[in-house]
């Protein structure tokens, strides 16, 4: 930062505490521009506890003069600094905490709720910041009309309760954050607000354990799933819908399974495709969570053809988003029972029709003329090949060793990289029992690369 930056910092910090008139003529000088020469002084002041209070001022200075302009380097210097700053050393007043909250929910600019939403995370976990948080943001939510500023508030609570546990929760709780929530599940007038707090729960937990007790009794609770059951054949929702009961299925709810299950037998292998892949989504999602909830779904031939029957669609993607949906729970870390996922993995050939199998229906697919099929197809026998077992299935099946190993080069890029992995996982977990003939052809594959071009000295090519 130059002697003159530094200059014009301290002139503009000292206007804005004079008039604010006085500051917006320092803003039009040459000195001003650009802002990426001072601002992130203006940062570092704010996070410290001596200079703390001018930034502030200095902040909202800016932010009325020209928002535009100033927000988001403002916003993205905040997350700079949060990100490559001990967040333990950082200065942050009840102030700062205000402003911060009430910038991140109700800007009208994606990218600074974004940048502000990143920094907020590093900080959340600190000391007195939840205590301060909640209540600024209870208090947005309260305040506000506008469904953007409610989503955002929502996200904020469910993200600090993600982070800071059931305390973070119950503070909401009592400040009313999770009848704030309720509501906007409840508004049946405006579906797509709906939609968007519902998604927040499996975009935030990403899996059961991160959802703190306190939050997990709350989302099992009658009147919130009754609420999402009674929504359940909204088309607009229904997605959504299926998600959020398939998470709470997951903690034992003894209502919402069966529930839940039987809206999919009702709804079958839709040829919808949006329907259908909300389905796919609920079925995998529900398939990951344990052996027994897989049990019971491989049990279930209506269940099991909701998932992955691809007779009934003829559309290429719909398809490969079934068969990524298989692969991604063949490889799902929480399924560590083989022989449950190689019977997986053979019913879906059986379903499909009376006279193939899994591995005909995916090398049919391999072939396929259409790069989202190749790719899907290469993306389950990688996840195949890395149980138990997998690989022997594989090496079984007629014109897989042709097709993965002396098959034709893919003509994409992608599907160079998928076919490649398909080569690597299968070389990692068969190699036991391959012959000589066919590791030494699959070792010198690997050695070609992805794409399959030999590597060159820089010394030797030519022009």
């Amino acid at each position: 930062m130059t002697d003159s930056s530094i200059e014009f910092l301290q002139r503009l910090s000292d206007s804005c505490e004079a008039s604010a008139e006085e500051a917006k003529e320092i803003l039009n000088e040459p000195a001003a521009s650009p802002v990426s020469s001072w601002i992130p002084r203006l940062i570092a002041q704010l996070f410290a506890k001596e200079t703390s209070g001018r930034a502030l001022t200095v902040i909202k200075v800016l932010v009325a003069n020209d928002d535009a302009k100033y927000s988001p380097t403002i916003a993205a210097e905040v997350k700079r600094k949060c990100f490559h700053t001990p967040a333990e050393t950082l200065f942050i007043s009840p102030q700062v905490v205000q402003l911060w909250i009430y910038q991140l929910c109700c800007t009208s600019r994606v990218g600074v709720h974004t940048n502000l939403l990143d920094a907020y995370k590093v900080i959340a976990q600190l000391q007195g910041i939840v205590q301060l948080a909640i209540p600024n943001l209870v208090g947005v939510w309260k305040e506000s009309t506008n469904s953007i500023v409610a989503i955002r508030c929502a996200t904020l609570y469910l993200c600090t309760v993600k982070l800071c546990g059931d305390s973070a929760f119950e503070l909401g709780k009592e400040l009313g954050a999770t009848n704030l929530l309720l509501k906007l599940i409840k508004k049946d007038d405006d579906p797509l607000t709906q939609l968007s707090v519902l998604d927040l729960f499996p975009q935030i937990f990403k899996t059961t354990g991160e959802i703190p007790a306190a939050q997990r009794a709350w989302m099992s609770l009658k009147d919130v799933t009754a609420t999402i059951l009674k929504i359940l054949e909204d088309p607009i929702v229904s997605g959504a819908s299926m998600q959020y009961l398939a998470l709470v299925a997951q903690f034992d709810d003894p209502h919402v399974l069966p529930a839940l299950l039987n809206f999919i037998r009702s709804v079958g292998p839709t040829t919808s495709e949006s329907e259908r892949l909300q389905v796919v989504h609920a079925l995998s999602s529900l398939s990951q969570c344990s052996s027994e909830m897989m049990e019971c779904i491989l049990q279930d031939s209506e269940l099991r053809c909701a998932w992955w029957d691809v007779t009934r669609t003829s559309v290429p993607k719909l398809k490969a988003a079934i068969l990524s949906s298989i692969a991604q729970t063949l490889r799902h870390p929480q399924n560590t029972n083989a022989p449950l996922l190689l019977r997986l993995y053979t019913l879906i050939g059986q379903d499909n029709s009376a006279e193939s199998t899994t591995a005909w229906m995916l090398q049919k697919f391999a072939t396929s003329p259409i790069p989202e099929l190749r790719i899907a197809a290469y993306t389950t026998w990688i996840s195949l090949a890395q149980i138990p077992g997998g690989c022997t299935l594989l090496a079984m099946s007629s014109g897989f060793m042709d097709l993965v190993v002396e098959g034709m080069r893919e003509s994409s890029h992608d599907a160079r990289l998928a076919k490649f992995e398909v080569l690597n996982s299968f070389n990692e977990h068969a190699s036991g029992f391959l012959s000589a003939d066919i590791a030494k052809k699959i070792k010198q594959n690997l050695a070609l690369g992805p794409h399959g071009m030999k590597t060159q000295r820089w010394d030797v090519a030519t022009d």
